[in-house]
């Protein structure tokens, strides 16, 4: 499902801001008339320190923490030049971030609701003072409130306060936030670089999101890195290269990335060992020295790197993507053919040995920072999967589909019902969908998860009945399925690594790139397509190719584009809002483990012999959603039915599912180029289905995909991998 951000416009932007600083307002007077009541007068300080808010429809839980707080000094420990910014006098009327850089990717907290926010700010009572000036602040940087909406908060609605002078709130937004004056940047041509640090991210990270992995934190820390351009204008080259990095232990994992260092300027670094050289030192002491952390002296691991093409060429000062030895993994010599082609699949693999030698000249352009740091230089430089096989590949074939050669084009009719039919599964696509599909007439506009969402899950179904029987578009048909096939063996985490399945795929791939040859025309084997031969090798050491893929660090890219809020002086304003936000940002509470929230009660049934209880429409388990609707209503169970929910039961403190068996018919929906079964892929007929049943929720395998692919009511059922959302 699109994150609500995407249907908000900017009016109702600024009103949710007004909403949520309205009730704000409410919270806090409701505490001072209670304490009032209470005390007689005066500061509170009869109040509870975990405040429970109760929603009787959701029946939802919120819990309020504020035990640890962490200040993190600010810290630089090289000699640098000093800009001073007219961003740091004191904001006029109407010019201070009055100027914003607008998109449709900025934002983030529009889905949170009123309630939420008014049981998170609550006044604290042992220091109501502190407490409620650094929750004032938390709230203006996690809703990324304007510095001048701030000052009129502090000078003309928070004085009217009863009270208000024992609260000693400063009268100024930067003094409450605690805003740098001095932006310290370093020169690096043609823009200036400032680092966060390595170390200093780590402590706030754990900090944040560690605190429950005191005892069972790793002694050692892995360590995904990132970097890429983000344009920040289109009437200019103004652009950010941020440096990323995120946790590559399997605990932490799943936590947001975080930035190391920042570029900017109107071209991308002119010398990158000068873009790199801060990381590269603090990572070469903390890889002598290690990290301490709580009593521990954890060992830090530079694990991998997950970039795009031309960001890996940088990084490793090697041949860019379109010379002819550009490959990363293989001395393939390219080929001219209207533009340069890799056309060999078998070549000699490189070695970090030859790669450190520069044993082949022409794949060097010079000599990388990164070769000081105790790494392979080949096998640590992971393919990126978003970019070479979503954006590069995925997207090629849809193409050379639509606009290629006469003589292998598809056809408008074949276009017309590609589009028809995915248009037609859009109410069944579930929630963990960032994106519904949309038109072939929209495909320069597709984003990277709607192309992997067609290459993995609707593509197979949706072409199934348009390409049969047809010369040569059963033979498109059966050469996308080859990459199908192995791209959803490599996505799978239980499949990927396993010797047979793994190496099955890199075979696959190779043909796929072999019949390129003959079905489309040799300058279809471009860089990406030639690097599909090497994906599995990659899986082995790194895992699931979502695992590793860009994706995490493309979603993260917004975060720092929202903290650009005029176009003069923008990487100072980056690296202020990253300040604040470490200084004030209060962290939210996770949930509470081993609960399964239930939502949405109702009374229409199906409730079966399972008694009386509470019935639901939704739940949360295992990290997705399930409703009792089209879209989000089909499971696979442990035992591998296929299930399509009817109703949630909550009785003597277990859940059950009621829902109607949809496996009575079901058969492999594809045969090559292997049994879709053995992918846990089907194809139901929901002509003839159970009659209703039930299951403990704890039989449910996983979450799947169910969508319409003919007039029969035959229906495709996919696993889900992954939650976008």
């Amino acid at each position: 499902m699109a994150s609500n951000s995407e249907n908000i416009g900017r009016r109702q932007k600024r009103r949710k801001v007004q909403q949520n600083m309205d009730n704000f307002l409410l919270s806090v007077e409701a505490d001072f008339s209670v304490a009032g009541f209470n005390n007689g007068g005066g500061v509170p300080g009869g109040g509870e320190d975990n405040c429970a808010y109760e929603d009787t429809t959701e029946e939802a839980v919120f819990i309020n923490d504020d035990s640890q707080q962490v200040e993190h000094q600010w810290k630089c420990s090289e000699t640098v030049s000093e800009f001073y910014n007219e961003s740091d006098m004191d904001p006029l009327e109407s010019s201070d971030d009055e100027c914003e850089l607008f998109s449709d990717d900025d934002g983030t907290k529009d889905a949170w609701c009123d309630d939420e926010l008014t049981t998170e700010i609550q006044l604290v009572d042992d220091v109501p003072a502190r407490g409620f000036k650094e929750k004032l602040a938390s709230w203006a940087v996690e809703y990324r409130v304007k510095q001048n909406a701030v000052d009129g908060l502090l000078n003309n609605v928070l004085p009217t306060m009863p009270d208000y002078d024992k609260l000693n709130i400063p009268k100024s937004c930067k003094t409450l936030l605690k805003t740098m004056k001095k932006t310290p940047l370093k020169e690096v041509e043609p823009g200036q670089y400032y680092h966060f640090g390595l170390a200093r991210r780590i402590q706030y990270m754990l900090d944040r999101y560690g605190g429950h992995l005191t005892e069972s934190l790793d002694e050692v820390l892995k360590f995904l890195i990132n970097a890429d351009g983000l344009p920040l204008a289109k009437a200019s080259g103004c652009q950010v290269w941020p440096i990323q990095c995120r946790f590559f232990n399997s605990l932490m994992e799943k936590w947001s990335p975080f930035l190391l260092g920042v570029y900017q300027g109107n071209s991308k670094p002119a010398n990158a060992n000068d873009y790199l050289e801060n990381f590269v030192n603090e990572a070469l002491h903390l890889q002598r020295d290690g990290f301490f952390y709580r009593g521990k002296v954890l060992k830090i691991v530079i694990f991998g790197f997950s970039c795009d093409a031309p960001a890996n060429a940088l990084m490793k000062s090697i041949k860019i993507h379109n010379g002819y030895e550009c490959c990363p993994k293989c001395v393939v010599h390219g080929k001219w053919a209207g533009r340069v082609v890799l056309l060999e699949t078998c070549s000699p693999l490189r070695n970090d040995k030859n790669f450190r030698n520069k044993t082949h000249e022409g794949h060097h352009t010079g000599t990388s920072i990164l070769e000081k740091l105790d790494i392979d230089m080949i096998s640590v430089f992971a393919i990126d999967y978003m970019h070479c096989v979503c954006l590069g590949v995925m997207r090629k074939l849809l193409w050379i589909w639509i606009r290629g050669p006469l003589a292998i084009r598809i056809g408008r009719q074949n276009i017309d019902l590609i589009s028809d039919a995915l248009m037609n599964i859009v109410d069944f696509i579930p929630s963990d969908f960032s994106r519904k599909p949309r038109s072939l007439a929209e495909l320069a506009r597709w984003k990277a998860t709607e192309l992997r969402q067609f290459l993995l899950y609707t593509g197979p179904a949706v072409l199934k009945n348009i390409f049969k029987g047809t010369k040569p578009l059963e033979d498109f048909y059966n050469h996308f399925m080859l990459l199908h096939t192995a791209i959803k063996i490599l996505s799978s985490p239980h499949l990927c690594q396993e010797t047979e399945y793994n190496k099955y795929a890199k075979d696959l791939l190779i043909l796929f790139v072999e019949q390129c040859k003959s079905l489309y025309v040799d300058s279809f084997i471009s860089y990406n397509v030639n690097c599909l031969i090497h994906l599995a090798d990659d899986v082995i050491r790194f895992g699931a190719l979502d695992r590793y893929s860009s994706f995490t660090f493309e979603n993260n890219m917004k975060t720092v584009k929202a903290m650009v809020r005029k176009h003069e002086c923008v990487l100072a304003q980056i690296v202020r809002r990253m300040c604040e936000q470490e200084t004030n940002l209060i962290h939210s509470n996770q949930m509470v483990p081993g609960k399964t929230p239930l939502k949405i009660k109702h009374t229409s049934g199906p409730i079966l012999s399972t008694g009386a209880g509470k019935q639901f429409k939704e739940i949360n388990f295992k990290s997705m959603v399930f409703k009792c609707d089209n879209a989000n209503s089909c499971v696979i169970l442990e035992d591998e039915s296929v299930v399509k929910i009817s109703n949630i039961i909550e009785h003597n403190n277990a859940v059950v599912i009621v829902g109607q068996q949809l496996n009575w018919q079901k058969t492999d929906l594809f045969a090559k180029p292997l049994q879709s079964s053995r992918l846990d892929i089907y194809s139901v007929n929901t002509s003839k289905m159970s009659c209703q049943k039930s299951w403990p929720i704890s039989a449910i395998k996983c979450k799947a995909l169910c969508i319409p692919y003919s007039s029969k009511k035959d229906f495709a059922i996919f696993p889900l991998m992954h939650n976008e959302n």
